[in-house]
């Protein structure tokens, strides 16, 4: 996955909330840490199976929402890495 997310869009991805994954990366549990720039951490596919193993999520359900995600960005013309200019 070429791609980052945002905390939203991972946290959507994970059915769970941002304030969690936060928990998650101040515990440790997300290594390394999601990168930041502009003051926002940007989540790609080994930050987001990391924090799946940590809620206890199954990985392959985790890539096929992530398939979905993206593929519906596709769809609606929106670029995951221009969401991040725009915040």
């Amino acid at each position: 996955m070429n791609q980052q997310l945002s905390t939203g869009q991972a946290a959507h991805i994970l059915g769970t909330t941002e304030p969690r994954l936060a928990d998650l990366v101040r515990k440790g549990k997300i290594q390394p840490y999601p990168p930041i720039a502009a003051g926002r951490r940007h989540w790609d596919l080994e930050h987001l199976l990391q924090a799946a193993k940590s809620l206890g999520l199954d990985a392959d359900e985790v890539r096929h929402h992530l398939r979905e995600e993206l593929c519906g960005m596709a769809e609606s013309g929106t670029a995951l890495e221009g969401q991040a200019d725009h915040g």
